[in-house]
């Protein structure tokens, strides 16, 4: 079910991040049904599922689907109890993240519904009882499951219409009893701004722009979770949720999902029981959040002249030609699109060099992570394509005459000023990766910001020659036993890399890749992590290129061998550290740091979906960039259980460390996670890009 990029379609129905997803949307405003089953296989060894789904439940879907969820379980049991055939529900796949297959369609007033089909992954399997399944009973399961649905709905089609009815009646009437009502977005980076009214507008959201600043009575803030009245400028995006689409929109811009409480103590006693968690996917979601825009919402509507945003939707003013140069072009760091602009231009040839300190034209300043283009370095053709450029990725860049800012900062020929070699980027790929992980790089790359690279199996690190690339990603991966990066580089492989590392390089680590960088016999990062006495649930839920076997896992879990006693006793050492399940937290940025160049309000939203928690390095080791928020502070939306609660405050979530003459630079979590997190691609480009511009 994954497209050429590995990205899960089941997971995109709303974050609409791929071209499959968005046609997928077009095609079904177009038929708009009142059912819409979803078809899936799980494993060999299960039976069947059909709906009611366990818990949580979204508290966005309406009590209607619930009715229907009953009746239609109950037609689906009837139908395999006159075979005979085994199924169960309610005990696994929830409906709390909005983002299937099975669930976005409840959003429209549809019954959405998941089956899941054991499999045998080919034509017959035997499952661990010895019985056999086959892909005919498969396929019959599946189709008397669909025919009970058409059945019972075609019986009772006239209580299934009315329903649906109700359900935009019921829509129409939400915003009442102080609850939220329109929620606001300011104008902020075009490129992110854009994307996501286009995401809105793609679900048939009705968006509007303010003609003239106005105030709010009583707005929350999502960056500081503050209520109170705020001024707001034109330009201001309003969606109100009272409209055909006001369930899509209230399930993708509300700040916080909520989850029952009682849910919650039920699933802690589970985990730590042993039975794994119930929570199928991440908890928190919000789009604002993730895009790094500040949003507010209200109970009332704001009284202000505005207009609807057109079909073809919004588009920024336009800036016009950049006018030719006699010094420099300057490309501030203010704009997904400038990436895009900066990284076409260097894979292009040109000669492209980075401040790193702040100066200031005229009325105007430019922070650290500038990209400067002298125009007596670089060839003739560079105003022509600048302005080509600029106008495909929506990039911009201001032209100058002088290099002198006077008491303005730094001059245009600094020392500060430094040169950014053109990336020559190699991304692992294959075992132990995250296919997922490694798939949304390569999207990023290759589609969003069109940065040349080249990809290799992970097993090739060891008979590659090196010294043709100057970065190298390791994704998001497996990082135990024989899948792990150590094991599966070798040790030819492994030398390699730190060679190659303290020659020049760098290493960018995503995810469970920084367990490489911090391994003991490596040492390419001096950032202790902690562990746990005993391995909580949990991990990666993405698929990958090969599941690590059971025998590797039962290996895993056997004592420690003698003599390893010692070995084990690790100083961040806790009893209990639980997986966090996709929440989004507050990561305090260093602004000193390279990574954090672009980012003028010293924080942004992050992605926190695993158990990593990394003690930061001292000042004398390296430099962390980003760091977890105190606790009060930490969390925006989405489940944190109370001991990450306690551990994650002032943790890193990224870093970076001299190496020789090259660099190491580590992101806790996937940082690329569902080409979602748009907020954090300039820090991932920062890491691509700028950190050429300190090694070299």
């Amino acid at each position: 079910r994954t497209n050429a990029y590995y990205f899960d379609l089941n997971r995109d129905w709303f974050l609409l991040t791929q071209p499959e997803s968005i046609h997928r949307m077009i095609e079904y405003h177009r038929w708009l049904p009142q059912v819409a089953p979803d078809l899936h296989e799980m494993g060999t060894n299960s039976t069947f599922f059909f709906p009611p789904p366990m818990k949580p439940i979204n508290k966005i879907i309406s009590g209607l689907t619930l009715k229907w969820w009953e009746i239609l379980g109950q037609a689906h049991a009837a139908a395999f109890d006159n075979f005979g055939w085994n199924y169960y529900t309610r005990e696994s796949f929830d409906e709390f993240y909005s983002g299937y297959g099975g669930s976005m369609p409840d959003m429209f007033g549809a019954i959405a519904m998941t089956f899941e089909q054991g499999s045998p992954r080919g034509r017959i399997s035997k499952r661990r009882d010895g019985t056999l399944i086959d892909i005919y009973n498969g396929t019959w399961h599946h189709f008397t499951a669909t025919m009970a649905t058409l059945t019972t709905v075609a019986e009772r089609k006239d209580e299934r219409l009315r329903d649906f009815h109700d359900f935009f009646v019921e829509v129409d009437t939400r915003g009442v009893d102080g609850k939220i009502r329109e929620f606001y977005i300011p104008p902020a980076d075009p490129a992110r701004f854009k994307k996501l009214l286009d995401r809105m507008q793609m679900v048939g959201a009705e968006v509007y722009i303010a003609r003239e600043a106005f105030t709010v009575k009583g707005a929350y803030n999502y960056f500081t979770k503050e209520t109170k009245d705020t001024e707001l400028p034109a330009g201001t995006a309003i969606i109100n949720v009272r409209q055909f689409a006001g369930a899509a929109v209230m399930t993708m811009l509300e700040p916080v999902s909520v989850i029952d409480e009682d849910f919650l103590e039920e699933e802690l006693k589970k985990i730590r029981s042993g039975e794994g968690s119930s929570i199928y996917d991440v908890t928190g979601w919000s789009m604002p959040l993730t895009y790094g825009i500040n949003a507010y919402w209200a109970g009332t509507g704001a009284t202000v002249a505005k207009d609807l945003v057109p079909a073809e939707g919004w588009q920024a003013p336009a800036r016009g030609t950049i006018p030719k140069a006699r010094v420099a072009y300057l490309i501030p760091p203010d704009s997904n699109a400038n990436i895009a602009l900066v990284g076409r231009l260097l894979a292009e040839e040109f000669r492209v060099r980075a401040a790193r300190k702040e100066f200031v034209f005229g009325d105007k300043t430019y922070p650290p992570g500038t990209a400067v283009l002298y125009v007596n370095r670089n060839p003739d053709s560079l105003n022509e394509r600048i302005n080509a450029l600029a106008t495909e990725t929506g990039g911009y860049a201001d032209a100058t005459d002088t290099g002198y800012t006077g008491d303005g900062g730094v001059d245009i020929g600094s020392n500060y000023v430094s040169v950014i070699k053109k990336p020559s980027i190699l991304l692992a790929g294959d075992r132990p990766t995250s296919s997922s992980s490694f798939g949304t790089i390569r999207f990023l790359l290759e589609h969003v910001y069109k940065i040349p690279y080249t990809a290799v199996a992970a097993s090739r690190i060891g008979s590659l020659d090196l010294k043709k690339y100057n970065v190298l990603i390791l994704p998001d991966a497996w990082s135990r036993g024989s899948f792990s990066y150590k094991a599966i580089f070798g040790k030819g492989g492994v030398e390699n890399v730190k060679r190659w590392v303290r020659e020049g390089g760098v290493l960018i680590c995503i995810g469970g890749a920084v367990d490489f960088a911090i391994d003991e016999d490596i040492k390419l990062s001096a950032a202790p992590k902690y562990t746990q006495k005993k391995k909580s649930p949990g991990g990666l839920e993405e698929p990958y290129w090969d599941e690590p076997p059971e025998a590797e896992e039962e290996e895993e879990a056997q004592p420690p061998k003698p003599g390893k006693a010692k070995e084990e006793e690790k100083k961040f050492e806790v009893d209990e550290l639980l997986f966090v399940p996709g929440a989004i937290v507050k990561a305090v940025l260093d602004d000193r740091s390279f990574l954090t160049w672009g980012y003028l309000d010293g924080f942004v939203p992050v992605k926190v979906h695993s158990d990593n928690v990394y003690v930061p390095i001292t000042d004398d080791q390296g430099l962390v960039a980003a760091r977890y928020a105190k606790k009060e502070e930490l969390r925006y939306s989405g489940v944190i259980w109370d001991t990450m609660f306690d551990l994650l405050p002032g943790k890193a979530y990224a870093w970076h460390e001299s190496a020789g003459r090259g660099m190491v630079i580590c992101f806790a979590e996937d940082i690329t996670f569902r080409a979602s997190y748009d907020g954090l691609d300039r820090m991932f480009f920062n890491a691509v890009i700028f950190s050429l511009s300190h090694v070299y």
